[in-house]
């Protein structure tokens, strides 16, 4: 839920948000009987509300009657203690690292406190730099420094350079990807396509990593549990997926949608993808054959 404040705004809509809760249909019955209430405010209030608004409003919402403090906690561990992965290129590292600091600062907000080291930029791009792997770290502490002691002599100070790191992500993130690629440190990182999937590509048409592949896996193999206590697996137990995985609008990084429900397979005009209850695609020759699919044969 907190997450979802700061996905892409085309996401704030009442539909958006109730096929994300499809397997959990008590969060959606709560927001069809939230909205069928129009939030418990006046009509005249509740018309001025736009409709990411209103979504915002009944998250923030919900997520005030949980016990926000141990969440808070967890998230901001989870961020805290994030470290860069063996398979994990720089970007892929940053853009987990960005996700978890702003979920620990949505977390931290709900339950009135945030970590110090969270207030601002320069203590996200300390605490990312510390989880880098390599000499990365120490090459973006000694840029970051010695870029501000030149711009403490001149009098001018470049924007984002702080003595000892930097103080804004974009210029961070820029500078970080830049020594990666300059100097080829990611070039070591696993891309072999793991979980059987192999030849997957991103929105920029880069071969996924083996980290991502286990991630979509294991989003895969949480949706198949879920579809299996619905129902809507088949006799073999596998999850039927209208794509292996897709592309997000706002970042282009790929993630994994729930499976398809009885209805939603039944007017399929080809068959599902199936995968496994570990997330992976099911044996070549267990999968649906359009034509019997079809009524052909």
């Amino acid at each position: 839920m907190q997450s979802w404040l700061t996905s892409d705004v085309r996401n704030h809509t009442k539909e958006a948000v109730s096929d994300a809760c499809l397997m959990q249909l008590r969060i959606k019955d709560e927001l069809e009987l939230w909205f069928s209430n129009k939030g418990g405010i006046s009509d005249a209030d509740w018309a001025n509300l736009s409709e990411a608004e209103k979504i915002t409003k009944w998250i923030t919402e919900r997520c005030s009657k949980l016990n926000a403090s141990v969440f808070a906690k967890e998230d901001y561990s989870a961020a805290k203690n994030y470290q860069q992965e063996a398979t994990a290129t720089v970007p892929e590292y940053l853009a987990e690292i960005k996700r978890r600091i702003e979920v620990a600062v949505l977390s931290g907000k709900v339950s009135n406190y945030i970590p110090p080291d969270l207030r601002d930029e320069e203590g996200w791009c300390r605490l990312a730099t510390d989880g880098l792997q390599g000499k990365l770290k120490d090459l973006l502490r000694d840029e970051t420094g010695t870029v501000h002691t030149r711009g403490v002599q001149s009098g001018t100070v470049p924007d984002g350079y702080g003595p000892t790191d930097f103080n804004k992500w974009d210029v961070f993130y820029a500078m970080a990807v830049s020594k990666a690629t300059n100097l080829g440190i990611d070039r070591h990182r696993k891309r072999d396509g793991g979980g059987g999937d192999g030849g997957a590509k991103d929105g920029g048409g880069r071969e996924l990593s083996a980290r991502t592949h286990n991630r979509l896996n294991k989003e895969r193999a949480h949706y198949v549990g879920a579809a299996a206590s619905y129902g809507w697996t088949t006799p073999l137990g596998y999850g039927c997926f209208a794509d292996e995985y897709v592309l997000q609008a706002s970042d282009q990084q790929p993630m994994v949608q729930p499976c398809l429900t009885a209805d939603q397979i039944r007017s399929l005009k080809f068959p599902p993808l199936l995968f496994k209850a570990n997330g992976q695609r099911a044996p070549e020759g267990e999968l649906l054959c359009r034509h019997v699919w079809l009524g052909q044969e």
